[in-house]
């Protein structure tokens, strides 16, 4: 099982190819197009690094990614792992449940990544990559809105909870915390995960 971001260190992190820089935060800079890419930055040190450069990779280029397909040995160890666009795959058809059906999300999108693991290095290799995707990709200015990207952090759930309880409604925090992040980029979240 993949460990959450939260359960990986800086200094491990740093030692991925660079991926955060000297104060832990994710440098976007370092991986632009995956074509300038060497053999030696295909390769990871865990199958959590991996999925923490996708991620990264993702966000930058303004798509969400998911798990998708993974192999086991003999002995249940997952060898291979694919992560794809959140968008690949189809919605399945419902016979007449009665609802009224959401707006299709799944576009069966080709975008992917594949690893594998290299039994006698123990390292994680890149061995298929598709970047085409068959959608509008978000732009950079509106990527903290996908869910999978918008944060609200200890101190702004403590600060909500509390305007909360003193009677401030929502749109009203929301504002606050606007004026007080510096606009929607800084904000990180919606008025949804308030």
């Amino acid at each position: 099982m993949a460990a959450n971001d939260g359960d990986i260190n800086g200094e491990e992190l740093a030692s991925c190819n660079n991926v955060v820089n000297e104060e832990g935060k994710e440098d976007m800079d370092t991986y632009k197009d995956i074509n300038e890419l060497t053999d030696d930055d295909m390769e990871f040190d865990s199958e959590e690094h991996a999925i923490h450069f996708y991620k990264s990779f993702a966000e930058f280029h303004g798509f969400a990614m998911r798990k998708d397909d993974v192999r086991r040995d003999d002995d249940d160890k997952i060898v291979v792992r694919q992560l794809v666009c959140n968008r690949a795959g189809k919605n399945s058809k419902k016979e007449d449940c009665g609802k009224v059906l959401k707006s299709t999300t799944r576009t069966d999108c080709r975008a992917r990544i594949r690893i594998n693991l290299n039994v006698e290095t123990g390292k994680w290799t890149v061995f298929a990559f598709e970047s085409l995707h068959n959608h509008p990709l978000t732009p950079t200015h509106y990527v903290h809105l996908i869910p999978k990207y918008r944060r609200l952090s200890e101190s702004d759930k403590v600060l909500v909870d509390g305007l909360h309880k003193q009677g401030v409604i929502t749109s009203h925090i929301l504002g606050f915390m606007l004026a007080q992040k510096g606009g929607h980029e800084g904000l990180g979240f919606c008025k949804r995960g308030v």
